[in-house]
């Protein structure tokens, strides 16, 4: 026979917690309790179903009525909501009520779309783009190597090369953005050759596109009149005897390099 004053302790801890497993406890002939569990078949309710939390999962949203949804093959204790959708945050995130993939372990949200942050910058709050170094960093929807360049408020262009090391921005050109290089609009119609958007000249005027060179990353497209011992570094059109272009970052030659996490080498 069950024990009443075991049965009450099994009784009181099982309501103390969400759920627990059944514990039955018999008396043998000597006269010696021993105690045996049953298994947990613990049963909610979710979207008018019965189901077991320790194999599933409920997931409530509340606007004006209550609405559930029961995602099966997930524990309650391992999963957390997504919306309605359940999801195992070990190997899953949820982004803007999406659940993806993860990409990395520290992965983070850009909009819907999750990323490592060690590979890429979520600039804008919605745009992902590809890190050109360690070091770079979101200036509005496109990124900066703020070792050699500055990101400008209100001024165009939003990006401009440091003058001689200083933190100050001094341009002030229009705010067309064909004119500072990003690729939006278009002005490559026609028989035309192209850096980005930015029209060259008929592609039957070889004599010109010689002298002239398209240095381009993702989202910029700069020209330059070609010189001699001069290369491209991503946008930027670098002097070869001066600097050192590493997977489109530039390092001067005469200066100590940086390590990926900023230090000097």
């Amino acid at each position: 026979m069950v024990s009443l004053h075991k049965l009450g302790f099994v009784l009181l801890m099982c309501g103390s917690v969400t759920f627990c497993d059944t514990v039955t406890t018999t008396t043998n002939s000597k006269g010696e309790g021993t105690s045996q569990e049953t298994g947990s078949d613990f049963r909610l309710s979710c979207d008018g179903k019965t189901y077991n939390p320790l194999k599933d999962t409920c997931c409530k949203v509340q606007d004006q009525n209550i609405t559930e949804n029961l995602t099966k093959g997930l524990s309650e204790r391992m999963s957390l909501c997504c919306g309605l959708q359940a999801y195992h945050p070990l190997n899953e995130i949820c982004c803007n009520l999406t659940v993806k993939p993860k990409p990395s372990l520290d992965a983070k949200c850009c909009g819907k779309e999750p990323y490592d942050e060690k590979e890429k910058l979520c600039c804008g709050g919605k745009k992902l783009l590809t890190k050109l170094s360690p070091h770079h960093l979101c200036c509005y929807e496109s990124q900066f190597d703020p070792f050699i360049e500055n990101c400008c408020q209100n001024m165009c262009p939003r990006i401009q090369l440091k003058s001689n090391n200083f933190d100050s921005c001094e341009k002030k050109l229009s705010c067309n953005l064909n004119l500072s290089g990003q690729h939006q609009g278009s002005q490559c119609v026609g028989n035309k050759q192209c850096c980005g958007t930015i029209a060259l000249e008929d592609k039957n005027a070889l004599s010109i596109l010689k002298k002239e060179v398209c240095c381009e990353t993702e989202t910029e497209s700069v020209v330059y009149h070609k010189r001699e011992g001069f290369e491209c570094c991503g946008h930027h059109y670098y002097n070869s005897s001066l600097w050192l272009c590493n997977a489109t970052k530039l390092e001067g030659k005469h200066k100590p390099r940086h390590s990926d996490n900023g230090s000097k080498l």
